[in-house]
Order: C-alpha cells, then sequence, then structure tokens
C-alpha cells in the first residue's frame, strides 16, 4: 500500500504513515470499501483530486524556484571565495619579496600583488557568473512552471473557486453580490 500524502509505501495494517505521520486509517477503511484511490486520498487530504494534482504541480515548481536561488547563493560565495583566494596570495606575493633591499624587487611585489588580484577577479567573475547565470535559468523554469500552473488552475472547469484559491495557497473570499434596488 501507499500513502496517499507522501507515496511511500505503508504497511496496510498501519494507523499513521511512519514517513509523513499522516493518519493513514480513514484511507485504508476507503480504500477497503471499495472508494476508489483518488476519493480516498481527497478524503485524508481534504481537497479534491484535482487539487491535490495542482497542489504538487505548485510544490515542483516552488522547489525548482528555491533550487534556482540556492544554485545563485552558491555562484556567489563561490565568486567571493575565488576572489579571496587570489587576493590573499598577492598579499603574500607582495611581502615576501618587499623584504628585498632593491628597489626594483619591491616593484615587483607590488605587480605580483595586482596581477593575483586582477586573476582572482578574471576567476570570480567567471565561475560566479555561470552559477548564477545557471540559477536564473533554473528559477525562470520554476516561474514558468508556476505561471503554467496559474493558467491550468484558472481554465479548469473542474474547480471550483474555492478550490482554484486552495490549489493556488490563496486565501479564498466569496465575491460581495451587490444588492439590487427595487
Amino acid at each position: 500500500m501507499i500513502c496517499p500524502k507522501c507515496l511511500n509505501p505503508i504497511d496496510s495494517k498501519t494507523r499513521f504513515c511512519p514517513y509523513c505521520n499522516a493518519p493513514v486509517e480513514e484511507y485504508v477503511a476507503a480504500a477497503r470499501s471499495g472508494v476508489d484511490a483518488s476519493t480516498a486520498a481527497s478524503i485524508l487530504t481534504g481537497h479534491s483530486a484535482a487539487v491535490n494534482r495542482y497542489i504538487d504541480l505548485y510544490r515542483a515548481a516552488r522547489i525548482m524556484t528555491g533550487l534556482g536561488t540556492t544554485v545563485k547563493t552558491i555562484g556567489l560565495i563561490a565568486a567571493a571565495v575565488i576572489f579571496l583566494f587570489w587576493f590573499i596570495v598577492g598579499i603574500a606575493a607582495a611581502s615576501e619579496t618587499s623584504n628585498v633591499p632593491f628597489a626594483a624587487q619591491s616593484s615587483a611585489g607590488t605587480v605580483g600583488f595586482f596581477v593575483s588580484t586582477i586573476i582572482g577577479v578574471i576567476f570570480a567573475a567567471l565561475v560566479g557568473g555561470l552559477f548564477f547565470l545557471l540559477g536564473v535559468l533554473i528559477s525562470a523554469q520554476g516561474q514558468l512552471l508556476m505561471a503554467s500552473a496559474d493558467c491550468a488552475v484558472c481554465a479548469s472547469p473542474f474547480l471550483t473557486d474555492e478550490e482554484r484559491a486552495s490549489a493556488m495557497s490563496l486565501p479564498y473570499t466569496p465575491p460581495v453580490r451587490a444588492a439590487v434596488a427595487g
């Protein structure tokens, strides 16, 4: 048997799913009485099967958008670490040659500092920029998926306005009807 909430395999004699702790005894009772799986799942979650499908779609879109944000953050952190590494290498190169009494070799340390700093900026921009761009593309795919879900939910003839709001995780306010003056 499969838990209708987290979709992990569970024992048919269990009362609560060991993975998500969802109460499954009502689902099991409904399944044993001959009710189809989607109706039994709606008993557990309180939503219709169509709403459950859209909730999963929105969940996947949010995960994809969050993954893109994580990749962008990793790119920015990697860029900062790469730049700091090369900056420290430049400082070390400048400090090693600055103890020599000749002025020409002292300027070589300064040149080494600037060269390593420029290398750090270039590598940091390449790595950070590529990760950031990849994160933007992943987030954009999540946003496109969410926009497609919005269109599908709004155009679905199988959902009421309250179910549409529930699928989109929005609060539902019933429309106010104007009184007709007589």
